[in-house]
């Protein structure tokens, strides 16, 4: 794979490039969403443009380009049934691997000309970016495509000064410090003078023994005042008690008693986990019992069947086919393909696999017009199963492409418009089997083409 540009697209030109791609596609742990986009001829000029997309998608999803229609066919060949895309369409792969199940969870966009590509790139562009936001794991920051106008900033609030050394002080319960004066003028340094003895304090009165009497205002006045400096050394000193944890007795308590819980909790879980085992074995045993009550019964049945006579076999009407109520043989069959659908799929499936629409053949009709009532029934259902995608889920169908070859590496049998023939089991195990041909078109609607016998290698 060779990247192009400085953005999520890459080429795929050789048949290893395209295996490469489709196993990392089916890779159940693929955490990246991608987008397909091939080529309608071997010129290797898409009518999507993968740097377009990959520019509006930004990051949320990988682009590759499949630069010719052989190497289309080959991709094909390698992806799961109803999950392709080939003839210059373009189809967006989900993360991990639950679209293989549900083709419509990978979305596919047609164009037939560049001018309808234009038109519908959007479409694309939107089926990624919403695809990676449903992706685990992964947040897609897609290219901004419309810009909006910028909201005016908050003004800003103002910074809060540091508190001052008086302001901290005074926060935590010191001595306020009052504001130094400003510097005076240099002076002479004068001689120190003789220092006078303290005088002894007067007597005072007090209203108790230990109460601690109050300074006089002439002490207050002559006590030295700190500096801030000073006054923040002695706020950070004073030492702030602090709480006391539990003694090594109380911890020691407390741990024992854990255990204790833990214990407690450890029997508890072992005696339900007991009380399980025994109730699962009792279930095992009823079990094993049931399944041989129902093989007896079984056996009983089949036994009876055997020794009853057969009765005179008689052609079952198909309950399908009503050619009395149309003049047209195609509103015949389709009111025929409308009933087998609605007899055939549950209604609790019905949702999952409805009746698309599809192509009824010029040769079609003709082709089943002399079988039996048994043998349209067959051929009705088989119709239904592939129209509704339930064949890819049964493997007696075994849906296969008709190839040009009787080698398994021949390239499939295709149209001009792109349409890729299938042929699908009508029945097994018998001589002359009868096969369903048909048409798969590039936007996925089913064209009925024949019902040709087994030998038949024609469309």
């Amino acid at each position: 794979m060779t990247a192009v540009d400085t953005r999520n697209v890459y080429r795929i030109e050789d048949a290893a490039a395209v295996r490469g791609l489709a196993a990392e596609l089916t890779n159940p742990s693929r955490h990246r969403v991608a987008v397909v986009v091939t080529c309608p001829s071997e010129a290797g000029v898409p009518r999507f443009n993968p740097n377009r997309i990959a520019a509006e998608i930004g990051s949320a999803a990988d682009v590759y380009l499949i630069t010719s229609r052989t190497l289309a066919y080959t991709f094909s060949d390698e992806m799961p049934l109803d999950v392709s895309v080939y003839g210059g369409a373009a189809r967006v792969y989900p993360t991990g691997d639950a679209w293989i199940q549900n083709w419509r969870k990978a979305p596919i966009v047609l164009a037939y000309d560049e001018d309808q590509a234009e038109e519908k790139t959007h479409e694309l562009v939107d089926a990624a970016i919403t695809a990676s936001y449903l992706a685990p794991e992964y947040t897609p920051t897609p290219a901004v495509r419309r810009a909006a106008p910028a909201a005016p900033s908050a003004p800003a609030k103002p910074s809060t000064p540091p508190p001052t050394p008086a302001a901290l002080a005074a926060r935590l319960g010191a001595a306020p410090v009052p504001k130094p004066a400003p510097a005076p003028a240099p002076v002479p340094t004068p001689k120190p003078a003789p220092v006078a003895p303290a005088p002894t304090p007067a007597p005072t009165l007090g209203l108790s023994p230990a109460a601690t009497p109050a300074p006089s205002p002439a002490t207050v006045a002559a006590a030295p005042t700190a500096s801030p400096v000073e006054a923040v050394e002695a706020v950070e000193a004073v030492e702030v008690p602090t709480p006391q944890g539990p003694t090594p007795a109380e911890r020691r308590t407390a741990l024992q008693a854990a255990l204790t819980t833990v214990h407690n909790l450890k029997s508890a879980a072992t005696a339900a986990s007991l009380a399980h085992a025994a109730e699962l074995s009792e279930l095992r045993v009823e079990n094993a019992r049931l399944n041989r009550t129902i093989q007896d019964r079984d056996e009983v049945h089949r036994a009876s069947a055997r020794t009853k006579k057969p009765k005179p076999a008689t052609a079952a009407a198909d309950p399908y086919w009503k050619p009395e109520w149309f003049a047209d043989p195609e509103r015949t069959l389709r009111y025929a393909v409308t009933s087998a659908w609605a007899e055939r799929v549950p209604s609790y499936e019905k949702d999952d696999y409805p009746l698309s629409d599809y192509i009824v053949g010029p040769a079609f009709s003709e082709s089943i017009d002399t079988f039996d009532d048994g043998q349209r029934t067959k051929a009705l259902r088989t119709i239904v199963d592939v129209i509704t995608g339930r064949a890819r889920t049964i493997s007696g169908r075994n849906v296969h492409p008709l190839r040009t070859g009787e080698g398994g590496d021949d390239a499939p049998r295709t149209r001009d418009d792109g349409a890729i023939c299938y042929r699908a089991n009508i029945e097994t195990n018998t001589s002359s089997a009868r096969r369903l041909h048909f048409w798969k078109l590039p936007d996925g609607t089913v064209e009925l083409s024949r019902v040709v016998l087994h030998e038949d290698m024609e469309p």
